[in-house]
């Protein structure tokens, strides 16, 4: 199934959760925006995997003794 039929299937599954990454980055509109903008799918998943990292690294501040 292609064109605006893969679209709607995607979507309904978004009824019941938040898309995935992978889901996001198929969307034909996010690819435009993408291509537009000069990045590719890897520059997006690098972007993550650096904020991930990053907040890995961030300290935890201790919750408040109850």
């Amino acid at each position: 199934m292609g064109g605006i039929g893969r679209i709607m299937t995607r979507r309904q599954t978004w009824e019941w959760g938040e898309p995935t990454l992978e889901d996001l980055l198929s969307d034909p509109i996010v690819e435009a925006v993408l291509r537009r903008d000069g990045l590719t799918r890897l520059d997006v998943w690098r972007a993550v995997a650096l904020a991930r990292q990053q907040l890995d690294n961030t300290p935890q501040v201790p919750s408040a003794a109850a």
